[in-house]
C-alpha cells in the first residue's frame, strides 16, 4: 500500500523546466512582474504535494537593463529597492543559481532585493538577482514555496 501511494504521489511531483508562459503565470501569482525589456531565458518548477512549488529562473537583457535597474524595481514595487551585493552575499550564497548558469565572479557586478526582507524563514521568499558581466544582463529570479 506504501509503495502505491508514493507512486500515486509521485506523478507530477519535483523539479522540471517549465515554458514561457508557465513561468510568467507563476512569478506573477508570486508578485514578481517581468519588465519586456528582459527575455525568457529558463525557469524550474520544484512542486510539491501541498503548498506553495518553488520556482528559479533566468530571464536575459541587454546591459542596459542593468544600468536602468530602477525599471525593475518600479515593476515591482513591492519589493524594497535593489541593492548592490557581493558574490559571498546570502542571496548569491544560499541559493542554487548554477543550474541556470550562474557563475559569480568577483568583477560582476550584482544587485538584489528579496520579498519580505530580511525574513528568518525562506517560506515564500522571492529573490531577484540582476548581474552584469560588462556586456549583458541576467535576472535570476528565486521563488521560495513551502
Amino acid at each position: 500500500m506504501a509503495a502505491l501511494a508514493m507512486t500515486a504521489c509521485g506523478d507530477g511531483l519535483g523539479t522540471h523546466s517549465i515554458d514561457e508562459d508557465a513561468a510568467r503565470d507563476a512569478l506573477k501569482s508570486r508578485g514578481v512582474e517581468i519588465p519586456s525589456t528582459f527575455r525568457f531565458g529558463q525557469m524550474y518548477e520544484s512542486q510539491v504535494f501541498s503548498g506553495a512549488n518553488s520556482y528559479l529562473g533566468r530571464y536575459d537583457g541587454p546591459q542596459t537593463v542593468f544600468v536602468n535597474s530602477a525599471q525593475l524595481s518600479a515593476a515591482n514595487s513591492t519589493f524594497p529597492p535593489l541593492q548592490p551585493i557581493q558574490c559571498t552575499d546570502p542571496a548569491v550564497a544560499t541559493l542554487e543559481w548554477g543550474i541556470l548558469g550562474f557563475s559569480c565572479t568577483k568583477e560582476m557586478q550584482l544587485l538584489a532585493s528579496e520579498n519580505p526582507a530580511n525574513s528568518e524563514f525562506p517560506t515564500d521568499k522571492v529573490t531577484l538577482l540582476l548581474t552584469s558581466d560588462g556586456t549583458r544582463a541576467h535576472l535570476f529570479v528565486s521563488a521560495e514555496g513551502h
